[in-house]
C-alpha cells in the first residue's frame, strides 16, 4: 500500500540541513505526487540493486549451444531482509522458526548476546541461546548480526557490573570484548560494539571517552575479519543526528575501527512513541550518515500502531526507500510476531501467525516487485542476457534436444559487471552408454565382415545388424542418445548372434570332415587288411 500524503521534494535532490536540525529540511517550487517519488525511488532500486547478468551455455566441447532455454530462479537477496530473534520464541511455537525462514535471509540476536543474558553471575558464563540461533541461522542459511557486545545504558548493565571498580571494570570489559568476537570468528559477521552512545555513558564516565576505541580494537582482535558498527536511536529529535555525526567524525579522526554505521527506527503513535518521519526527512538523515563512505544498516525497525492499513502503509514507503539508498545494506525488524516481540503494536503476524496487512506489504515487496522472474532462450553466440536483482540464483539450461544442467550460483553487488555465468550442458549418462554400444557393434561388425558367413541364418543377421548400427549411428549424431543406444544394443546383440551361429556352423562342418575322413581310413584300413590276408601263404601245421 502507498501513503497518500504529498511530499515537498524529489529524493535525488537533498539540502543537508544546519547543524542544529535534525532532519533535511527543504523546499520545492510544488509538491510532487506519491506516484512520482515512487518512480524516482524505484529507478534508484533498478540502478543500484540490479545488475546485468550473462547466462553463457556451452556444450561438452565448450561450442555455444543455440537456442537453449534458460530459467533463472532467485534463491535470496544480497541485501539484508531481516529480523530480531526471541529467546524463547522456538519453544512457544514451532512455526516461529519457519516462518523466520520463509520471510528472512538475515538475523539478529534481539537479547540472547547482550551481556546481561550470557553472563548473570559475576564469572558464570553462558552462551547457550546465543549459540543455538547462530547454528540455527547457519544450518538454514541465515547470515547473522551480533547485537550487542556493550550497551552504554547504565540500566542494562547488571549489578555486578556497576559495582566493579575501575580496573576490575576495564579488564571485565576486555575479556567481554575479545570473548564474543572470538567464539564466533567467521560465523557472525557484524557486530553493534558500544550500543546507544549518544544517549548514555555507563562505560564512557567510569573508564574515559576512549575506552570505547579500545573496545573496538579488543574486539576487532578477536575477529579481523568482522565489522563493526555503531548503532543509535535517532527517532525525530532534532539533536540527536548532529550528535551521531559529530562522533562518527571523531572515532573515525581517532582511527577507531568503525566500519559501519547502524540507526535505529523505532516508530509509532501515540505519547510516548516518537512520530514516524516523512520519507522526506528520512532520506535526509540517510544522505547525511552517508557523507562518511561507510555501510549504513537500519538495525531495528518497528512502527507500533494499532492502525494496521497505515502500518503497512509506511512500511512499504519505508522500506522502499532505504531500498533505493545506494548507501543502506540492509533493514532489520525488530521482531515480527505478536507472540514474541518488544512491542505487540509493531507486529507484522499475529498470534495464530496469520499476516497483517504489513506482513502483506512486505511480501509483496521482497519477494514480488524486489524478486527476479527470468526466461527466454540463448542467442547464436549461446547467450541469454537479463537485469536481476543482486542475490544468490539458480540457472537451468535445457537444449534443443533435451539436454540439461543447473548452476547454484552467487550474484553480489559488488560484482564487476556484467557478471557472467558459464554453464556447461553435458550429455545425459545415456550418451557415453550409446557411445560403448556403438564402439563395441563397430568391432563386431569388423569381425562379422572377414567371417564369410557360410550360414544363411548367419549373414541374414548380420545384414539387420549392420542396419541397426547403421541407424543408432544416425541417432547418435542428431544426440538422440536413447534411441542411439538401444539401436546399438540391439546391433550387438544381432552381430554377437550372427558370429555365434557362425561359429556353431562351422564347428559342425568340421565335426562332419573329421567323422568322414575316420570312416573313410576305417574303410580303408580294413580293406587292406582282406588284402594282406589273401597274399599271405597258407601255413602248415
Amino acid at each position: 500500500m502507498v501513503c497518500r500524503r504529498a511530499l515537498t521534494i524529489p529524493l535525488c535532490v537533498v539540502l543537508l540541513a544546519q547543524m542544529g536540525c535534525g532532519f533535511v529540511a527543504a523546499t520545492r517550487a510544488q509538491p510532487i505526487s506519491v506516484s512520482l517519488w515512487q518512480e524516482e525511488a524505484d529507478a534508484r532500486i533498478k540502478t543500484v540493486r540490479t545488475g546485468d547478468l550473462v547466462i553463457e551455455v556451452r556444450d561438452e566441447d565448450g561450442k555455444p549451444v543455440t537456442g537453449a532455454t534458460v530459467s533463472l530462479r532467485q534463491l535470496s537477496h544480497d541485501f539484508w531482509f531481516g529480523t530480531a530473534l526471541a529467546s524463547g520464541a522456538a519453544t512457544i511455537a514451532p512455526r516461529y522458526k519457519e516462518t523466520v525462514r520463509s520471510l528472512f535471509n538475515a538475523a539478529v540476536h534481539e537479547n540472547a548476546l547482550k551481556w546481561y543474558s550470557t553472563e548473570r553471575t559475576q564469572g558464570l558464563v553462558n552462551y547457550r541461546d546465543a549459540d543455538d540461533w547462530v547454528k540455527w541461522c547457519e544450518e538454514n542459511g541465515l547470515r547473522v548480526r551480533g547485537h550487542c557486545i556493550f550497551w552504554e545504558n547504565p540500566e542494562r548493565n547488571l549489578q555486578w557490573v556497576r559495582d566493579l571498580d575501575r580496573d576490575s571494570l576495564r579488564r571485565a570489559v576486555e575479556r567481554r570484548a575479545r570473548e564474543v568476537t572470538t567464539r564466533y570468528r567467521g560465523r557472525i559477521t557484524e557486530y553493534d560494539v558500544n550500543n546507544e552512545m549518544i544517549q548514555h555513558d555507563f562505560f564512557q564516565s567510569r573508564l574515559g571517552a576512549y575506552i570505547v576505541d579500545d573496545m573496538f580494537r579488543w574486539a576487532k582482535e578477536g575477529d579481523p575479519n568482522a565489522t563493526l558498527y555503531l548503532n543509535e536511536y535517532l527517532g525525530t529529535s532534532a539533536s540527536l543526528l548532529p550528535r551521531y555525526e559529530k562522533m562518527i567524525k571523531s572515532l573515525l579522526e581517532r582511527r577507531v575501527l568503525v566500519g559501519g554505521i547502524g540507526v535505529q527506527a523505532h516508530f509509532g503513535e501515540g505519547a510516548d512513541r516518537t512520530r514516524p518521519p516523512t520519507m522526506d526527512e528520512w532520506n535526509g538523515v540517510l544522505n547525511r550518515l552517508s557523507v562518511f563512505g561507510l555501510p549504513i544498516k537500519i538495525t531495528e525497525y518497528s512502527y507500533d500502531t494499532a492502525n494496521e492499513e497505515r502500518k503497512a502503509s509506511f512500511l512499504s514507503d519505508f522500506y522502499r526507500l532505504c531500498f533505493s539508498h545506494p548507501a543502506v545494506e540492509g533493514i532489520l525488524m525488530w521482531g515480527f510476531w505478536e507472540g514474541a516481540i518488544w512491542r505487540p503494536g509493531a507486529a507484522i503476524l499475529n498470534r495464530d501467525f496469520s499476516p497483517r496487512p504489513a506482513a502483506e506489504a512486505y511480501r509483496k515487496l521482497v519477494y514480488d516487485e524486489w524478486w527476479t522472474k527470468a526466461a527466454g532462450r540463448t542467442d547464436v553466440a549461446g547467450k541469454f542476457n537479463t537485469r536481476a536483482f543482486f542475490g544468490r540464483y539458480t540457472v537451468t539450461a535445457t537444449t534443443p534436444d533435451g539436454r540439461a544442467a543447473n548452476e547454484t550460483f552467487p550474484f553480489p553487488k559488488k560484482t564487476q559487471q556484467p557478471m557472467r555465468v558459464a554453464v556447461t550442458v553435458k550429455p545425459p549418462q545415456s550418451y557415453y552408454a550409446a557411445r560403448d554400444s556403438l564402439a563395441r557393434a563397430r568391432e563386431l561388425k569388423t569381425q562379422a565382415a572377414s567371417s564369410n558367413f557360410t550360414s544363411q541364418d548367419a549373414r541374414t543377421l548380420a545384414e539387420q545388424a549392420s542396419e541397426n548400427l547403421e541407424s543408432a549411428e544416425k541417432a547418435f549424431s542428431e544426440r538422440r542418445s536413447e534411441a542411439a543406444l538401444a539401436l546399438a544394443q540391439q546391433a550387438v546383440t544381432l552381430f554377437e548372434k550372427a558370429l555365434a551361429l557362425e561359429h556353431q556352423e562351422k564347428s559342425r562342418q568340421s565335426i562332419y570332415v573329421l567323422s568322414s575322413g575316420a570312416a573313410l581310413f576305417v574303410i580303408a584300413a580294413s580293406a587292406a587288411l582282406v588284402l594282406y590276408r589273401k597274399r599271405k601263404p597258407q601255413q602248415t601245421s
